[in-house]
């Protein structure tokens, strides 16, 4: 979660050309001298031993103890390998990595997807080492993923042809990004029935401001715990409540900039109403992620009345015990949205930079992250601490009472494992035994509210991709519409109503919002 300075964006974009002194070739690394004692297969990887520089985003909320943890250790000893971690952090990283970018200064390895996009890729292909002889040369069980599942592959072959990065499938995976969960026991000390449309829902909100429901005689309820997380949300199309979920809709196989929607515009009204009614938290716009997670960890008494995200206890902690999910409330339209999370292959969990001066190394270091049980210790983590392997081929997620210390499932995942970061690739025949009362286990039990509403034809595909010229033109129109929809659309909600739509939408088209959307809908018609 972040939130983009938009010239910093800019920087980034375009470091890369400045860097490379206009080469755009993606021309494959050239051979270096390989490190003394290692292998080219087999265990371990150098006789000798020897360190890597690995560099993750995190979200500052989750910590790092996954370092420590066993599947590493045993990772380092098998391998001969030691890893030293650097990790920085969501809420500062996007003008770092504006700055990097500028540069050339990367690490040797950039590890998960979290800070990063296609888009700095393809953009900066000159920092990033191609991967396709390495993965035939030296990762055979990634090699052999790929040979048995071909979309693997065609996740990240880049436009030019070449592989900048690993990717990865994650083991106990949902149909569905966000759930919707509100506080039970305030609906049933205030009387209240479960909202089953936004206007409903508005009330409910209302009532929550208004009538002490948390009871110790002030005004300090925060009916609906959100904040502005980043630009590319639109402020409140996340929430999906009105079907502008993303910044794209497919309607019929036509491509609509969801911005310049009816839906949008409609939807956009309402939350603005929420807003200067102080039914969404004050800080809305300015509240850093680690705040946000912060505040809502705190127990000492119950705050919250609606939350939308990946589980309750995700984004509350201890607090979600006075939670219910509840199905997505109707918009004027009749309606019901949600936001799937199209996830697919997840094609950027691992680059090699041009900065590392053994690349075979990490190779054969990555390709030990493509077995089934790596995959589910460096998501869960390790063998013995938080997961289990049982005799019959399945893994198990122990309780959180097989680590105290911890209010939700979902958490420790994060703080014990890279959690959704990293390499790795589970078959879709493996079998997870979760508890269903919080973290993966209850977030897969909780598509069951959801999917029902569940329209992929709406959706642009997941690892959509874009030609490098396509991409270079939506990176230049893509600016200054983001600015300019954020800025409106702040001002509206502030405000408490949506200004001159005519005349939103003629900036709209100033901006060459057409061209934008005609791109996107000759990539989308060439990837559906």
């Amino acid at each position: 979660m972040k939130k983009i300075a938009v010239s910093v964006l800019a920087l980034a974009l375009l470091g890369g050309a400045a860097f490379a002194g206009g080469s755009r070739s993606g021309s494959r690394q050239t051979s270096r001298a390989l490190p003394p004692g290692f292998s080219a297969s087999g265990l371990p990887i150098v006789s000798q031993p020897f360190t890597i520089n690995v560099m993750q985003v995190r979200y500052r909320s989750h910590g790092a103890d996954f370092m420590n943890n066993g599947f590493y250790a045993q990772l380092a000893k098998d391998t001969n390998i030691t890893v030293n971690w650097e990790t920085r952090y969501t809420a500062d990283f996007n003008e770092q990595k504006g700055l990097m970018f500028a540069s050339g200064d990367l690490p040797e390895v950039i590890f998960g997807s979290t800070g990063f996009s296609v888009e700095d890729i393809v953009n900066n292909r000159e920092l990033f080492i191609p991967l396709e002889d390495l993965i035939d040369k030296y990762m055979p069980n990634l090699k052999a993923i790929m040979a048995q599942d071909p979309s693997v592959r065609k996740a990240v072959t880049y436009p030019d042809g070449h592989i900048y990065s690993l990717p990865s499938k994650l083991p106990g995976r949902p149909q569905i990004l966000d759930g919707i969960f509100i506080n039970r026991v305030w609906l049933e000390k205030l009387g209240l029935a479960v909202p089953k449309t936004t206007d409903e829902l508005y009330q409910v909100l209302k009532a929550f401001k208004t009538r002490d429901p948390n009871g110790n005689g002030k005004a300090d309820e925060i009916p609906w715990y959100i904040i502005q997380n980043s630009p590319s949300n639109f402020q409140w199309g996340s929430t999906g409540l009105f079907g502008a979920t993303d910044e794209w809709i497919v309607e019929n196989g036509k491509v609509i900039y969801a911005p310049a929607s009816e839906q949008f515009r409609q939807g956009l009204e309402w939350f603005a109403k929420l807003y200067t009614e102080g039914l969404i938290v004050s800080e809305y716009f300015t509240m850093p992620s680690d705040v946000y997670y912060a505040t809502g960890a705190d127990t000492s008494i119950q705050r919250f009345g609606f939350i939308m995200g990946w589980t309750a206890d995700g984004d509350i902690q201890g607090n979600a015990k006075d939670f219910m999910a509840i199905e997505p409330p109707a918009a004027p339209s009749g309606k019901r949205y949600v936001k799937p999370l199209n996830e697919g292959i997840r094609p950027i969990e691992m680059m090699i930079t041009a900065k590392c001066p053994h690349p075979e190394v990490i190779a054969r270091w990555a390709d030990q992250f493509y077995t089934p049980d790596a995959a589910v210790q460096n998501t869960f983590g390790a063998f013995g601490e938080t997961t289990r392997k049982e005799a019959d081929g399945s893994y198990t997620v122990l309780p959180l009472s097989a680590t105290p210390g911890f209010d939700g499932l979902d958490f420790r995942k994060w703080n014990r494992s890279p959690a959704d970061c990293g390499p790795g690739y589970a078959p879709a025949n493996l079998k997870m035994n979760m508890d269903t009362s919080s973290g993966d286990g209850l977030k897969l039990d909780l598509d069951k509210h959801y999917v029902p509403y569940l329209d992929m034809s709406r959706v642009m595909p997941a690892n959509a991709w874009a030609t490098v010229e396509q991409n270079a033109e939506k990176a230049s129109l893509k600016v200054a519409l983001d600015n300019y929809v954020v800025a409106a659309t702040a001002e509206w909600i502030s405000a408490g109503r949506v200004g001159s739509w005519d005349g939103y939408l003629a900036e709209l088209k100033r901006l060459n919002v057409d061209r934008y959307t005609a791109i996107q809908q000759a990539i989308y018609s060439a990837n559906k």
